[in-house]
């Protein structure tokens, strides 16, 4: 029987052991990187949100493009730049971590 991360018990993330704890981030590769403002933009770092920052997207119905924009930390002219193409998968990721909400 092959290996796999479904015979993986998750890793457990410890608040007690680490106020400042995350869930950590997402390496998101453009497949068309660019060049805007003197800054290389080949990937995007995107925070996977917590329970909080989900109860905060729905209580303000923040649109995907809102959340990338926050999650990314990244400034919306910097979106404007990146290739449709990328964007759109960008927004798809938004719609992973929100599972369809």
């Amino acid at each position: 029987m092959a290996d796999d991360d479904t015979t993986k018990a998750p890793t457990i993330l410890d608040y007690d052991a680490s106020a400042d704890a995350s869930w950590g981030a997402e390496q998101f590769l453009l497949t068309r990187p660019f060049k805007f403002a003197g800054v290389d933009y080949v990937s995007l770092s995107i925070r996977v949100p917590s329970g909080a920052d989900m109860q905060r997207f729905i209580r303000n119905r923040m649109n995907p493009g809102e959340m990338l924009l926050e999650l990314a930390q990244i400034d919306e002219k910097v979106v404007a730049k990146m290739h449709g193409g990328d964007y759109s998968r960008a927004l798809l990721k938004m719609g992973e971590f929100t599972a369809g909400i």
